[in-house]
C-alpha cells in the first residue's frame, strides 16, 4: 500500500504537536491566573483602591425632573413646570412674577457679581444640564431618616403633611412586630440639612441687579414642592445604590428621560422611556430607582386639592 506524500505532509509532525499543546497550556494558566487575580482581588477589595483613566471615569449626574403641568387640575396658567431645589437661606416672602421654577420656597433672582443686567442671575457652576444653585457632594453615609428604598412606604393614616419615605427599625413589641418611630418632618429636614439632592452647581451667563453672597433663580412655592424635593431625593439615593452595584455603566455618555403618572396614594403607574441613548440596561436602571422606593407617601392634602387624583411626571437621568 502506497501513502501518498501530500496527504503525509498535512499531518501535524511531533514538534508541532509538542507546541500547540505548549501555547493551549500557557494560554489557559494566562487565563485562569487573571480571573484568579481578579476574584482575590474584588473579595480583598484591592480594586476600589485602583484609578481608572480620566477617559474611561464616568459620573452619574442627578436627574431632572418635569412637572407636566397639562395634566393638574384647577391650577392657574402661571405654575412653573420645572422643579429646582431651594434652601432656607435663600427664601423671600413675595413669590416672583413669572417665575421658571417651582419649589417648596419662593425665592428671588440674585448673584454675588455680574457685569451685565438682565433677567437671569449669574451662577458660577461647572455643568449645563441640570438646575441646581449651590455645590452638594454626595455623603456615602446616608442621611437619615434613611433605609435600604425598597423598604421605603408611605404611612397613609398620617394626615400631618409630613412624607415618611423611610421605615425606622426599633425594639420589637409584645406582638413579635417592630415599632415604628416616627421620621423627621420636613421641616426637621430642611433646618438640618439645607440641601440634599446630590450635584453641582449649574453655571449659567447672565446677571441681576440684587445682590447677595450667593446665587438664587426665581422659584414659585406650590404645595407639591417639599413633597417633590422629598420625592426626588428618595429616587436619586435609589438610582445611585443601583450604579454602584453595576460595573457596566463604565465609559457610557448620554441620557434616559422616563415618564410616569404618580397618584395620590404614592403609586407609580403607566410608566415609559421616551427618550434613550445609553442603552436597554442603563434605561431599566432609570426605571427602577423609580420603581423600587415605590409606593411613596400619600399626598398632603392641599396637593391633592391641587392636582386632582394623578398628576404626570417626566425624569430625566444623565450619564456623563
Amino acid at each position: 500500500m502506497m501513502v501518498d506524500e501530500n496527504e503525509e505532509s498535512l499531518k501535524p509532525s511531533r514538534s508541532e504537536l509538542t507546541f500547540l499543546a505548549w501555547a493551549f497550556g500557557i494560554s489557559l494558566a494566562i487565563h485562569l491566573l487573571t480571573y484568579g487575580t481578579y476574584t482575590v482581588g474584588k473579595q480583598l477589595g484591592w480594586w476600589k483602591y485602583f484609578s481608572w483613566p480620566a477617559w474611561m471615569k464616568h459620573s452619574a449626574v442627578p436627574l431632572q425632573p418635569k412637572f407636566n403641568a397639562a395634566q393638574t387640575q384647577n391650577e392657574d396658567d402661571q405654575t412653573p413646570q420645572m422643579f429646582i431645589e431651594t434652601t432656607p437661606v435663600q427664601s423671600v416672602a413675595e413669590a416672583p412674577k413669572n417665575a421658571k421654577y417651582y419649589s417648596d420656597k419662593n425665592t428671588a433672582a440674585a448673584n454675588p457679581d455680574a457685569d451685565k443686567d438682565t433677567d437671569t442671575p449669574k451662577i458660577n457652576g461647572n455643568q449645563t444640564l441640570i438646575a441646581k444653585t449651590q455645590d452638594t457632594p454626595r455623603n456615602n453615609v446616608p442621611l437619615q431618616p434613611s433605609l435600604p428604598a425598597p423598604e421605603l412606604r408611605s404611612k397613609p393614616k398620617d394626615t400631618t403633611g409630613d412624607l415618611a419615605f423611610t421605615k425606622t427599625q426599633s425594639d420589637q413589641d409584645d406582638t413579635g412586630q417592630a415599632e415604628h418611630t416616627r421620621p423627621r418632618t420636613l421641616a426637621e429636614v430642611r433646618q438640618t440639612d439645607p440641601s440634599k439632592i446630590v450635584g453641582q452647581k449649574m453655571k449659567q451667563d447672565g446677571g441681576v441687579r440684587r445682590r447677595l453672597d450667593f446665587s438664587s433663580v426665581d422659584a414659585k412655592a406650590t404645595p407639591f414642592g417639599a413633597y417633590d424635593a422629598a420625592f426626588i431625593e428618595a429616587v436619586q439615593q435609589r438610582w445611585y445604590d443601583l450604579l454602584d452595584a453595576h460595573d457596566f455603566v463604565q465609559g457610557h455618555r448620554g441620557h434616559v428621560t422616563v415618564e410616569f403618572v404618580l397618584n395620590y396614594d404614592g403609586r407609580v403607574t403607566d410608566m415609559n422611556i421616551v427618550d434613550n441613548d445609553v442603552g436597554e440596561m442603563l434605561g431599566l436602571l432609570c426605571q427602577k430607582a423609580i420603581l423600587d422606593p415605590a409606593p411613596f407617601a400619600a399626598w398632603p392634602s392641599d396637593m391633592r386639592r391641587m392636582l386632582g387624583d394623578s398628576r404626570r411626571l417626566e425624569f430625566t437621568f444623565y450619564y456623563e
